[in-house]
């Protein structure tokens, strides 16, 4: 198909390239910022002491045992009684 002096088609393959501009000037640069609050941070710190503490409270086993070895421990039949209960709710919930 060839095309003879069709008004504005030849101007539409003659116009000028325009050239992009290298200089950049007043741009502000913008940063990703992030901001901990201080509940978050307060539970980083209670976390990470008890990732620290040990598993096993030796001071608590000690005075328990000692209790038991001289016949003075003693604890309530309530405080089974509801140690029980929440041990069945709990289970009953997961």
């Amino acid at each position: 198909m060839k095309i003879y002096n069709v008004p504005g088609v030849l101007n539409a393959y003659n116009q000028k390239k325009v050239q992009a501009s290298s200089k950049v000037q007043n741009v502000e640069v913008k940063r990703d910022e992030m901001r901990v609050s201080s509940e978050a941070q307060i539970m980083s710190k209670i976390l990470q002491t008890a990732k620290n503490a040990p598993e096993i409270r030796e001071e608590k086993v000690n005075e328990i045992r000692n209790a038991i070895k001289q016949g003075t421990y003693n604890v309530s039949t309530e405080d089974v009684a509801e140690k029980m209960l929440n041990g069945i709710l709990f289970d009953k919930k997961g």
